[in-house]
């Protein structure tokens, strides 16, 4: 058949055929895997006639035009025939009407929202986007913000007493250290909804991400220690260990069952606490009874749907409580929430848009610097046609999910907004290809949700990130993420903190590394030789070259030749020096913690997700620790 023509549908549905990798070297996408992905998204490509036959079909799609456009402020849209008459109506029912230019453009638009366009018998929506997100400078009125604050696994938080996970009340005690060190925001690890345990669990293999796990929920929170007391059984509750590490599965069963107690007592609440639950149900709507449907699919009883929605507004109120309250303390970000790339194919979000869903494809990340031989997150995404032709509903329906409650948002792997890691299934994560997404259409979006709920975006750039993107990013007014072990030049020499991007948020290290402590004892590579993932050689040549850098950083901390004066608290206090806008300092670094919390290529290897904060907290250590990077980041007084 003729490559031609393959290579000329692979482009026209936005796979790459070829493209660059970290190191600067290209690739070419092989036919095997261009046939395989291009099946999987709908496009049979065995042969020449099924080439063809898929243009025209792509051809008469778009033709036809989304039910949804974007556009920025001030710039004309193109909608219609030249001269055509149009009626126009805002988010608060005004209209006006008038004709086409001459292009068959709408007059620019001058205030962002959304606005139904009517075009003769065409009804189409406009979302009109600022030229940037809101930002860090808006949230805390500063104009050129130097705040800080910290990272958290909200699973690993401890709290007295708690079913055995961490869970919303378990932030408070942090809300109030950082109040006290005039920090301004907390960073939560995902608390999407998750499907029931069975065996281990990532919070960024969510079922649902528009809704929350209610493993988090504090319902004393909600309903109000006295009442909590009165109808929750505390004595006959299911044991949970107190060790180092989350015993997910026994935590699920204390937790569902305080939930039970609670809902089959739900009518001697408070009468102000039923009629919320009442109006959360109601604000809900379809999508939450869908949801509930979905998660009870395994229980019996005429009330179980009820139970998963009863239990939603226990995780939500728990969250807003939180959000209010560190609003109360001064926090003037507050929570930021965490957005995973992705979903379980078998979830309860998969099962409420299965006709925008990627199929027999997953999502992962080609080879680099840090995982050789590639990633397979067996998670799934969105189809981008499919998204465009459905005016981008899930899209929008994850962004007001997270931004509820919180005053940033973290978009993982935010180069999915460009571009997607697919493997076919079966196939060696080696052996994908890169889908192109709708950038400008998503990044308008984001922006317009971003103004929408006041919050600021925060975007996981880091593994193979084109610098355009980046670039675009930061244009857009959304933050990328320098963390200190990434952050060098060009010849692998740390970078001074100062040198370091104003257009980004910095911070020590991410969940998929190393803690500060544990990486300059080589706590990482002794992990992987453990579990064989390098040879005895392999090892030793990377703890001799950690040792290098270890050397190198104390020498840029301190200024002395020798390295030392590489304290913990010496080093953040240089991560504090950026001039990035916000700095997060992990909990794991604050704690002088040696272990990580997830170890990439690894399922039940190592304990990822399971592993509890240290208890005693060491008050010292965090003291020198919060102190450091606070008198580098002092609040800017009115």
């Amino acid at each position: 058949m003729s490559l031609v023509a393959r290579d000329a549908l692979a482009e026209a549905v936005g796979l790459l055929n070829d493209w660059t990798d970290a190191d600067g070297r290209r690739h070419k996408l092989s036919s095997i895997t261009q046939v395989q992905v291009l099946e999987a998204l709908g496009y049979p490509a065995r042969n020449e006639a099924d080439c063809l036959h898929g243009l025209e079909r792509l051809q008469r799609d778009l033709a036809q035009g989304p039910p949804l456009l974007t556009t920025e402020l001030e710039r004309a849209v193109d909608v219609g025939s030249p001269g055509a008459p149009y009626r126009i109506e805002n988010e608060h029912g005004q209209i006006s009407e008038g004709r086409l230019d001459s292009h068959g453009r709408l007059p620019a638009i001058s205030q962002p929202g959304y606005y139904q366009i009517s075009t003769g018998d065409q009804l189409r929506t406009v979302a009109a986007a600022p030229a940037q997100a809101f930002g860090i400078a808006d949230r805390t009125g500063e104009d050129d913000p130097h705040v800080w604050g910290l990272t958290a696994q909200v699973y690993a938080l401890r709290g007295h007493p708690d079913d055995g996970v961490g869970d919303a009340a378990g932030t408070l005690p942090w809300i109030e250290t950082l109040a006290a060190y005039d920090g301004d925001a907390l960073a939560l690890s995902p608390i999407h909804a998750m499907e029931p345990v069975t065996g281990g669990i990532s919070p960024y293999s969510p079922s649902d991400r528009r809704f929350y796990n209610v493993l988090h929920a504090a319902p004393a929170l909600v309903v109000g220690e006295r009442a909590f007391t009165e109808l929750v059984d505390a004595e006959n509750l299911p044991g949970v260990s107190d060790d180092s590490l989350v015993d997910w599965r026994a935590a699920e069963a204390r937790k569902w069952q305080v939930i039970d107690q609670l809902f089959q007592r739900r009518h001697l609440l408070d009468t102000e606490l039923r009629v919320d639950l009442a109006e959360f149900r109601r604000e809900g709507g379809a999508d939450l009874v869908g949801f509930a449907a979905f998660m009870a699919r395994h229980d019996l009883g005429a009330e179980a749907a009820e139970r998963q929605v009863f239990a939603q507004w226990m995780a939500s109120r728990s969250w807003q409580h939180v959000a209010e309250h560190a609003q109360r303390r001064g926090l003037r970000i507050g929570l930021i929430a965490d957005l995973a790339v992705g979903f379980r194919a078998d979830g309860a979000e998969a099962a409420a848009h299965p006709a925008t869903l990627l199929h027999g494809l997953t999502l992962g990340a080609p080879p680099d610097a840090f995982n050789a031989m590639g990633q397979d997150w067996s998670i799934t995404g969105y189809h981008p046609l499919a998204l465009r032709r459905h005016g981008y509903r899930p899209f929008l329906e994850l962004l007001r999910a997270g931004m509820r409650h919180c005053g940033a948002i973290r978009i993982d792997h935010i180069l999915g907004l460009m571009r997607l890691w697919l493997i076919p299934a079966d196939a060696d994560p080696r052996e994908g290809a890169y889908l192109c997404y709708p950038l400008t259409d998503l990044l308008r979006l984001l922006k317009l949700e971003s103004w929408r709920h006041r919050c600021a975006v925060i975007g996981e750039d880091l593994g193979t990130v084109p610098p355009e993107l980046r670039a675009k990013l930061a244009r857009s007014g959304v933050l990328g993420t320098d963390v200190m072990m990434f952050a060098r030049d060009g010849v692998g020499r740390f970078l001074p903190s100062r040198q370091w991007r104003s257009q980004a948020i910095a911070t020590t290290t991410t969940h998929d590394l190393p803690s500060f402590a544990g990486w300059r004892i080589g706590r990482d590579v002794q992990w992987r030789r453990r579990l064989g993932q390098v040879n005895a050689d392999s090892a030793a040549a990377q703890l001799k070259a950690r040792t290098r850098d270890v050397t190198d950083l104390a020498h840029q901390v301190s200024g002395r030749r020798d390295g030392r004066g590489q304290s913990p608290a010496a080093t953040f206090a240089w991560v504090a020096k950026s001039p990035a806008p916000l700095m997060l300092l992990p909990l794991e670094d604050a704690l002088g913690e040696i272990e990580q919390p997830n170890l990439p290529g690894t399922i039940d290897a190592h304990p990822n997700w399971q592993r509890r904060q240290s208890e005693p907290l060491p008050e010292a250590t965090i003291d020198a620790h919060l102190q450091a990077v606070a008198r580098q980041r002092p609040r800017q007084r009115p």
